[in-house]
């Protein structure tokens, strides 16, 4: 209750009429209201500070498609995927398992370690890829007389003849890719693909 409240309609005085008239005049407006220009300011503040907000939030959010490591999985994916149709649907052989045969075929008798190095596959889908290899009666291991820790995988005769049939295939393949591209290009791919490699080992964040 404000204070000149206490003396009833019958009983205010011209003099406090005349002070509330003057104290309306200078606050400019009654009661709790704000001013228009003090409105007006605080309008532009919280406009400038949801712009501030919607920027960061912008500049914060990653475009997948544009991630170039997501463009390079996802080319190695598709390429990959339309490959193992081939080997999949003619040997019942999964990614990992071509990986290990093609690994054997090229350099021979190797250890799981070795397929694991140059494959770049976890030592437990190496352990699987060879499980499944052996049910196919493609490979067969034996163990290394030096280190039993070690054991040693080769190609059977069925694994080698299931190589040299899908070789032929792998290189039609890939001539398919590189194709589709213009000769002069051929080299550039090469290089721009050496350099990422490159550029990604010796990344530090």
């Amino acid at each position: 209750m404000r204070e000149d409240d206490d003396a009833g309609p019958d009983n205010a005085t011209p003099e406090r009429e005349m002070a509330s008239g003057s104290d309306s005049a200078l606050s400019g407006t009654s009661g709790s209201s704000k001013s228009p220009a003090l409105l007006t300011t605080q309008t532009e503040e919280q406009r400038a500070i949801s712009q501030q907000v919607g920027d960061e939030q912008t500049q914060d959010v990653l475009a997948l498609e544009a991630f170039l490591p997501y463009r390079l999985n996802r080319v190695s994916e598709i390429v990959s995927r339309s490959f193992a149709r081939i080997y999949s649907e003619q040997y019942g052989m999964s990614r990992p398992d071509w990986r290990v045969i093609a690994i054997i075929g090229q350099f021979g008798r190797v250890t799981a370690k070795t397929v694991g190095e140059r494959s770049t596959m976890h030592k437990t889908k190496v352990s699987r890829a060879v499980s499944a290899l052996e049910k196919l009666g493609f490979l067969i291991r034996t163990p290394n007389s030096e280190d039993m820790r070690e054991i040693f995988l080769e190609l059977t005769p069925a694994g080698q003849a299931a190589y040299d049939a899908l070789v032929p295939q792998a290189l039609a393949f890939s001539s398919h890719l590189m194709n589709s591209l213009p000769a002069e290009q051929h080299a550039l791919l090469e290089n721009i693909l050496e350099q990422l490699v490159a550029s990604a080992s010796s990344f530090k964040a």
